[in-house]
């Protein structure tokens, strides 16, 4: 990408790290930080315990919800994974190898 919007795209996820950081510390939470990449080798284990609710449809692997018109997709037909996806995993690695006992995510509309 251009220099200058990356430059700026470093700048306000800096700036968000240290006002977050601020909340954190109130709160008394410890945060790990782990990008997206690191929950890709949990993925299949995490489909497999869905493998009951995993449906195939047209080459990607989905689970239909009862009341949504829209499957919730994991595997698209080209094989990728969604963002879905890999926020399923961290949940999984969350609650199977960090044993967590209370998860809450906070997320806008966008990610619902």
């Amino acid at each position: 990408g251009d220099p200058i919007y990356c430059k700026t795209w470093d700048k306000i996820c800096e700036t968000s790290r240290n006002e977050c950081a601020k909340v954190y510390q109130r709160l008394q939470i410890e945060l790990e930080e782990k990008g997206e990449s690191f929950y890709k080798p949990y993925i299949a284990s995490m489909i497999e315990e869905l493998n009951g609710l995993v449906e195939d449809d047209k080459g990607a692997r989905v689970i239909f919800i009862k009341g949504s018109q829209t499957p919730l997709m994991l595997v698209k037909s080209d094989g990728g994974f969604t963002y879905c996806t890999t926020d399923l995993a961290a949940l999984w690695y969350r609650l199977n190898e960090e044993k967590a006992e209370w998860i809450i995510y906070v997320t806008d509309d966008g990610q619902a």
